[in-house]
């Protein structure tokens, strides 16, 4: 028997197999849920972020270069 075998039998792991299954699931199940209760106004803000270059996240010094 190896050492792994025995601290599983040792410390129950079906039980922590089984905790963090729920736990997933609770996790995944209030990501879902905030998902879907966000307006879709929101959603769309979000998905323009990385489109928008408004030149305020470049250093003094690389503009100046440009």
């Amino acid at each position: 028997m190896t050492v792994l075998q025995q601290l599983a039998q040792q410390t129950s792991a079906q039980t922590w197999v089984i905790a963090s299954m729920l736990f997933f699931l609770a996790v995944f199940t209030l990501v879902v849920l905030r998902v879907l209760r966000t307006p879709a106004a929101e959603h769309r803000a979000h998905a323009q972020l990385p489109l928008e270059d408004t030149g305020s996240d470049r250093e003094p010094d690389q503009a100046a270069q440009r």
